[in-house]
């Protein structure tokens, strides 16, 4: 499934009827999203080594500037100008400042923790995705994928089997980050009804970009070329997991995909090893098995729903 053509009108009017949102293309949005955290796993690392030279609103400015090039590049390839008219800025808006907050809340956290610490705890996401989902977008879960979701956070646990290295504050810093890569995510499926991915990528990509410009004054370092070219690096591939993340919330539910964004978990313990010498343990092994166990399930269970012609 591509986006649908730029509108050639004006944005839609309470007199215009609104474009149907895209049919559900639940393998396709679940490939995305597995892509997209598999990239945002690499970010989170540099990231990580970032924090301990520069301060972490810097390196959240550099992350959301350096996105501005393949931002514009895919607008212009997915239609200019047009893709762009909106009648939601202000929700395009909340949606962005959401994603910010997660994004200097997950780097602030990987600042002060092991990275498989903050990150278990910041998966805690999907499950707050999975909740609202229900009174903010009126899916309909039901008891195998609840089930399969609460299945999946356990093996998540048990990936991240605790190091003792775990503190009160970077754990609610975490959870924080959680809570709103939730709201961000659900705003995503909102958005999604109405605007283009373009108009989602562009707006997310500008505002993120002025926000991060904010954290500046409160500092700063000056970065040297092998500094700068990293910096702008996870900008880039930044950018291009957002378009990854938009296209797998826009092509299926919150609670369809929750359970395959613990892959990045996955990643982020083999970043783990592969840079910090940490090696993975049985727990590691017996967490990854029942979380993909879990993904599949749903996956088994939305396929075999819609065969039936069932309502999830």
């Amino acid at each position: 499934m591509t986006d649908p053509a730029p509108r050639a009108g004006p944005p839609p009017t309470a007199a215009d009827p609104v474009p149907s949102r895209p049919a559900d293309n639940i393998p396709r949005g679940i490939a995305c999203l597995v892509a997209s955290t598999t990239l945002f796993s690499t970010v989170n690392v540099a990231a990580k080594w970032l924090s301990e030279t520069y301060p972490v609103g810097q390196i959240a400015f550099f992350r959301c500037f350096g996105a501005v090039v393949p931002c514009l590049v895919i607008v212009w390839m997915r239609g200019g100008v047009l893709s762009l008219r909106t009648s939601h800025l202000g929700l395009h808006g909340m949606r962005t400042l959401f994603g910010f907050v997660s994004l200097t809340t997950a780097f602030l956290s990987f600042s002060m923790m092991p990275l498989g610490d903050a990150t278990a705890i910041g998966y805690a996401g999907p499950l707050f995705v999975t909740a609202l989902s229900v009174p903010l977008l009126g899916d309909k879960v039901g008891v195998h994928r609840w089930s399969a979701v609460i299945v999946g956070f356990l093996g998540v646990l048990l990936m991240a089997h605790p190091s003792g290295n775990v503190s009160a504050q970077g754990a609610a810093i975490a959870l924080a980050n959680a809570f709103f890569y939730a709201l961000s995510m659900i705003s995503v499926r909102q958005l999604g009804a109405t605007e283009t991915a373009s108009a989602m990528l562009f707006y997310h990509t500008v505002f993120s970009t002025l926000f991060g410009l904010m954290l500046l004054p409160f500092g700063w370092v000056t970065p040297d070329l092998p500094g700068l070219a990293l910096l702008l690096g996870i900008g880039l591939i930044g950018g291009a997991s957002q378009w990854l993340v938009i296209h797998a919330f826009r092509q299926a539910p919150p609670s369809s995909l929750s359970p395959f964004a613990y892959v990045g978990l996955i990643w982020a313990l083999f970043w783990g090893w592969v840079v910090w010498g940490e090696w993975p343990t049985l727990w590691l092994l017996s967490g990854a098995a029942i979380v993909v166990g879990s993904g599949l399930y749903i996956l088994h269970r939305e396929i075999t729903l819609k065969r039936l012609g069932r309502r999830r």
